[in-house]
């Protein structure tokens, strides 16, 4: 209520003189004969775009084993060939690592920008270089209409890109890693890959 400036009136009464504050207030009353009345009120406040991993991969401290894929390296159905040599059986070579693991992150935005970087480690031969040589590959699998990512080379992993969040705001991501022989044959050794994927609420 709009309250007006203080107003003091002095009083006498024989010898004794007092001072008092009087206050007046303005009434928002609508005209007489008027049936409506009408106020209103305004409220603000502004939520903070937020992200959190929800479901941690099950692997994000300790690495999770690769799955082998083998196909034949070479020779053929028959036992002996027309010069009555053996023939080298059909022979199994690993050609493929592939691993596959879920993420979730908690958001309250209709997109989000992602950002996946990896760093790996692999056989380093002086001799048998030719079968040393690798591609990595990543699949991105998103749980929204986001389109999905597949073999998607180390250079053009998402730097910062904007992708599609849930009906709930959320994203859910499946990584794939595949790491592919360039040639006959994984080199014998060991193969890490470490991922790191960063969601930023805009």
């Amino acid at each position: 209520m709009k309250l007006n400036k203080f107003a003091t009136v002095i009083a006498t009464c024989g010898l004794l003189a007092t001072t008092g504050t009087l206050f007046t207030s303005k009434a928002f009353a609508a005209p007489p004969g008027t049936a409506t009345a009408s106020d209103g009120m305004k409220f603000s406040k502004t939520v903070a775009s937020e992200c959190s991993v929800d479901v941690r991969p099950t692997n994000h401290t300790t690495p999770e084993d690769y799955t082998i894929v083998s196909t034949p390296a070479g020779g053929t159905n028959a036992d002996i060939d027309e010069n009555n040599q053996a023939t080298p059986a059909l022979e199994e070579r690993a050609t493929q690592l592939t691993a596959s693991e879920p993420v979730t992150f908690d958001c309250n935005t209709d997109t989000v920008n992602l950002t996946v970087t990896l760093t790996g480690t692999e056989p380093n031969f002086v001799n048998a270089t030719n079968i040393e040589q690798i591609t990595r590959l990543t699949d991105l699998d998103y749980s929204s209409t986001q389109t999905d990512v597949t073999d998607v080379a180390t250079a053009a992993l998402p730097n910062g890109a904007s992708i599609k969040t849930d009906v709930n705001g959320d994203l859910q991501i499946t990584l794939t890693s595949k790491i592919n022989a360039d040639n006959e044959e994984l080199a014998a050794g060991a193969y890490t890959t470490d991922y790191t994927i960063q969601v930023v609420a805009p």
